[in-house]
């Protein structure tokens, strides 16, 4: 059956093949024709094409222009905030770098305030501790000046203990004198009684030998109990004694003044009375000047008195200046007025004479002339009595006090070399009392030492005018 069948399809396949090729045939006109037609067509159709193409491409272009435009858009927006996130980044480091400026600013200017405290506190602890050392030498030197005191109370009391035990012992020799005359001249009247005679010759000796045991033995005993009592008081005494006399001086000045400008006033012309007001200010400028030169002489000569060993004249110094600042301070202190000192119209009163010239003063100016010569005694009674002390040579010109001689001087009514003289003349004959230990002019009274009347006299030779 397959053979045949096979057989069968052979015969039919060029039959199919021959109807197929007929059929091309038939239809490729047809099938020509549209092809013919498209190509005709896209002919046509071409210039529009490439219009369109051109269009496309124009609008290609366009699109990617924008596209760039975009691209270079956001690229300027991605750039403007990058710079604005740079700015506010800068900004922040700003804002942080003055926080920290401020904050470090803070800390110096706390750690400045910190260290000017701590040197506020380290110089009022100097200044505390200079103030603690001065205070200490101030006691020092205060002790010192006691102790000093008292030993110069001791020695003037032992040797005007001396001159009243020589002055007895003379009483007492001038006594047996008399005595041996007295029999002497019985022995001559009568030569009978002399074993009788020298019986109570004897027994008189012996009375007298002990009278004077005694008196010696008394003597003794008042300088124990005056040393005893003496060392306690001394100090005090002469501290009290210097501020009773600078008070009784303050206050017979005060009532002086007052009587003499009740009794002088309008005494001088007003002429009179400016031109003592001009020469008092001149004057006074003088000594102000001079005045701020003591500091100075005043270390210079210390320092030389302690290099030299002299303990006693520094201790002297060390007085001098301390008394001289005292009157100052006090002179300063006044509520002084130049139309309320009666000075100024005061007539003149006395005359003295100086150098081969005569000089005409008011009373005021007689009294601190007064005063010069008195300062100038008990001052250098004081300077001899410690260069003694001191084993130092008799100098009294080589004294800075004699040199200085301005101690009590307060600048007003007679001129500074005026009162230096004066001040001097006292001072020469203190120093050589103080050295010698004679006392020729002047005495001890009262924890001072004051010139002779007579020897003040002598030196100023006051006379009164009318």
């Amino acid at each position: 059956m397959n053979a045949s069948h096979t057989k069968h399809k052979n015969k039919q396949d060029p039959l199919r093949f021959g109807v197929l090729a007929l059929a091309l045939a038939i239809a490729a006109p047809a099938f020509a024709h549209p092809a013919q037609q498209d190509q005709n067509q896209d002919q046509e159709q071409a210039p529009h094409r490439k219009d369109t193409r051109a269009d496309r491409e124009a609008a290609a272009r366009q699109q990617r222009q924008q596209g760039q435009q975009q691209q270079a858009q956001q690229h300027e927006a991605q750039n403007r905030e990058a710079q604005h996130e740079a700015q506010q980044a800068q900004q922040r480091e700003a804002q942080q770098a003055a926080r920290e400026g401020q904050q470090h600013a803070a800390q110096e200017r706390a750690a400045q305030a910190h260290a000017a405290q701590e040197r506020a506190q380290d110089q009022q602890r100097e200044r505390a501790d200079a103030m603690r050392r001065d205070a200490d030498a101030a006691r020092a030197r205060q002790q010192a000046d006691a102790q000093q005191r008292v030993a110069e109370q001791r020695a003037a009391e032992q040797r005007r203990d001396a001159r009243q035990q020589a002055e007895d012992q003379r009483s007492d020799a001038q006594r047996r004198a008399m005595d041996q005359r007295s029999v002497a001249q019985r022995r001559a009247m009568d030569p009978r009684s002399d074993a009788q005679r020298r019986a109570m010759d004897q027994r008189s000796d012996a009375q007298q030998q002990a009278a004077d045991a005694r008196h010696d033995a008394q003597l003794r005993r008042q300088d124990a109990m005056r040393d005893a009592q003496g060392q306690a008081a001394d100090a005090r005494r002469d501290a009290q004694q210097r501020a009773r006399d600078q008070q009784q001086d303050a206050a017979r000045h005060q009532d002086e003044l007052r009587e003499r400008q009740a009794r002088d006033r309008d005494r001088v012309s007003d002429a009179e009375r400016q031109r003592r007001i001009q020469e008092q200010q001149a004057r006074l400028a003088d000594y102000r000047r001079q005045i701020a030169r003591m500091g100075d002489d005043e270390r210079r000569e210390a320092a030389e008195l302690q290099q030299q060993r002299r303990m006693q004249a520094w201790r002297y110094q060390q007085a001098y200046w301390a008394g001289q600042r005292e009157m100052q301070e006090a002179w300063a202190a006044r509520n002084y007025s130049y139309a309320n000192d009666p000075y100024y119209g005061a007539p003149v009163s006395y005359r003295y004479w100086r150098g081969g010239q005569d000089y005409e003063v008011n009373s005021y100016a007689a009294d601190l002339l007064q005063r010069a010569v008195r300062y100038g005694y008990d001052q250098g009674v004081r300077a001899g009595e410690a260069d003694r002390m001191d084993g130092w040579r008799d100098s009294y010109r080589d004294n800075f006090a004699w040199q200085d001689a301005t101690y009590g001087y307060n600048g007003y009514y007679v001129a500074p070399d005026e009162y230096s003289y004066y001040f001097r003349q006292g001072f020469s004959r203190g120093y050589e009392d103080g050295y010698g230990s004679d006392y020729r002019y002047g005495r001890y009274d009262n924890g001072s030492y004051n010139i002779l009347a007579s020897i003040l006299q002598a030196i100023l030779n006051l006379q009164p005018l009318g």
